[in-house]
């Protein structure tokens, strides 16, 4: 995949660990959603208010934001777009990660199906290495996109100075 710039023309190449885990989370969401939803039916009765209050409350919360974080993982790594992966990694960092971590600890006071604990344990072992992988992967493009600006300003510059003295001569 290139990007045609101009001036500068290098190939953008995504992150492939990131790619394959987002691959492994997209599989593994449905899952996770089913085995949370039948966990949560069958315990209801055994919670307390508090957790069926959380608990309800972060289903109902981790649904929408785990399609949009990984379309926006999908488009910022695969398409370049570094707002796309900077919005994957914020609300991954600060959003997803929190109530994700709660299911999993929570897990051992509800004493929750054998299932649906190992689900919450692989989904947040697969967003922690998509936040530290994501992390990485977006200083680095990051850093090339500046030196790319930079690139460019500098030959533009050349081109207006080049262009200033063929225009006195």
């Amino acid at each position: 995949m290139e990007q045609k710039s101009g001036y500068y023309d290098k190939p953008y190449n995504p992150s492939l660990s990131l790619q394959i885990l987002l691959f492994l989370n997209v599989y593994c969401a449905p899952m996770w959603f089913i085995a949370a939803i039948l966990s949560l039916y069958y315990e209801f009765d055994y919670l307390s208010t508090i957790h069926k209050t959380l608990s309800i409350l972060s289903l109902l919360l981790i649904t929408p934001i785990e399609c949009l974080r990984l379309y926006l993982g999908y488009s910022g790594n695969l398409k370049d777009k570094i707002p796309d992966f900077a919005g994957f990694w914020i609300l991954s960092t600060f959003l997803q990660f929190p109530m994700q971590l709660y299911l999993s600890i929570s897990a051992p006071q509800i004493q929750k199906f054998l299932l649906a604990w190992c689900m919450e344990v692989i989904t947040t072992a697969l967003l922690a290495l998509e936040i530290v992988i994501a992390f990485f992967a977006i200083k680095g493009r990051s850093k090339e996109r500046a030196e790319q600006f930079h690139l460019q300003q500098l030959l533009k510059s050349r081109e207006t100075r080049t262009a200033k003295e063929s225009a006195k001569d």
